[in-house]
């Protein structure tokens, strides 16, 4: 799979941009991981088909909308995916801050072939 050369996630490697993620994906050669939450799924839209695991849990305490991090976000990746050499993009809104941590956190739990997308799933629907 090729990456886009020149763009560093935050995780430090290369991102690959939507188009290389989706030829990737349609092709088998790898899975894609939503890390957003579910409510900017709901809001703003998501992948049909794309596995989202968050990495940070929203939750609503009378107005206020709360976020913490999800302590089962690694283990729910395993589940779903067991295989630690199995090829996987991670998405967040813009490929800043959420997929690097996530690409940091499977590459810590054994996951060998991990790479954040370029502009997350923003770019990806301005893309397509």
């Amino acid at each position: 799979m090729a990456a886009v050369s020149g763009d560093k996630g935050s995780a430090g490697t290369e991102a690959v941009d939507p188009q290389t993620a989706k030829e990737g994906w349609i092709g088998g050669d790898c899975d894609m991981v939503d890390v957003r939450s579910y409510a900017e799924g709901d809001e703003i839209g998501s992948i049909r088909g794309c596995k989202q695991i968050p990495l940070i849990e929203t939750h609503r305490i009378y107005c206020k909308i709360v976020q913490q991090p999800n302590p089962h976000f690694v283990d729910k990746v395993r589940v779903q995916y067991p295989d630690l050499h199995q090829k996987l993009i991670i998405m967040c809104s813009d490929g800043v801050n959420r997929s690097g941590q996530a690409v940091a956190l499977l590459r810590e739990a054994g996951y060998t072939d991990v790479v954040p997308m370029e502009g997350g799933y923003l770019k990806w629907h301005a893309t397509f």
